[in-house]
């Protein structure tokens, strides 16, 4: 069996530089590990990021074909529920499928993962107030995410819900 598909999950950091070669290499897609829109708040769970940079490299993406780019948002209570909306903003007005995905409670205290926990059905709420959304099946990610159309919109959404829709025995990532 032949491989299909050669994905880069990535911080976005070098990808404005790297796109168009990564994807002469080879590289069919990425996905950009990005949990907030707030230069500030980028900065303080990055230590050392630059929210810009990691933009244009999405953008830059998008442009030589590594599609589709895929953004992956980790809910986190306190931190960045805020933005949910704002994030699947983004989404409508780019041709990107930001997934937002439930933390998931490594390394952490019972008691930490439950005060930063963000139910995925919550999260879908809050953002079908301002957004409609279709299920689809239509986008391949050969994974646990369910998929949205936004209706009228560029991209789409996707929700991974870790914890409250358990989905381990049919996970087949490595990491």
């Amino acid at each position: 069996e032949e491989i299909e598909d050669i994905t880069l999950t990535t911080n976005g950091m070098l990808l404005e530089e790297m796109a168009a070669d990564l994807k002469e290499a080879g590289l069919s897609r990425v996905n950009v590990s990005l949990d907030t829109l707030d230069k500030d708040k980028f900065k303080e769970i990055t230590r050392w990021g630059n929210l810009d940079k990691v933009l244009k490299g999405i953008y830059k993406s998008i442009e030589v074909g590594l599609t589709p780019v895929k953004i992956n948002v980790v809910a986190i209570k306190g931190f960045n529920d805020d933005e949910f909306v704002k994030l699947a903003e983004f989404a409508y007005n780019n041709p990107v499928q930001v997934r937002f995905i439930e933390l998931m409670p490594i390394g952490e205290s019972d008691e930490e993962a439950i005060l930063n926990h963000f139910p995925i059905d919550d999260i879908k709420k809050l953002i079908e107030e301002k957004f409609q959304l279709k299920k689809t099946d239509k986008i391949k990610t050969n994974g646990p995410a369910e998929n949205y159309e936004i209706i009228g919109g560029k991209g789409s959404l996707g929700f991974i819900g870790a914890l409250s829709h358990k989905f381990c025995t049919t996970c087949n990532r490595l990491r």
